[in-house]
């Protein structure tokens, strides 16, 4: 039963491996650059504007642990998303 579970929701983990690298590589740099306001900041949001509203509207359609990781996804998403944002407005615009 384990492994059926396991085998059902492998496909999303896999999925999420190269998401989940741009996050962390970003959450690194932005701890190096010691912009720890802007990785709350993001935590924040992706956790409030995604994790959360993600998480229960699996929980409604009945998605079960499909819904738990695709709650993960979506955080994943945002928190490497808003951070690459950050970092070319920040870092790669040129400033006259």
């Amino acid at each position: 039963n384990v492994k059926n579970t396991f085998y059902a929701i492998f496909w999303i983990v896999l999925i999420m491996q190269p998401l989940n690298a741009v996050a962390f590589v970003f959450d690194g740099l932005f701890k190096g650059l010691a912009e720890g306001a802007k990785l709350r900041n993001t935590l924040l949001i992706a956790t409030f504007i995604g994790f959360i509203p993600t998480l229960l509207l699996g929980d409604w359609l009945n998605f079960k642990l499909y819904g738990v990781w695709l709650a993960f996804f979506v955080w994943m998403f945002l928190r490497g998303g808003i951070l690459v944002l950050y970092f070319r407005k920040e870092y790669l615009t040129v400033k006259n």
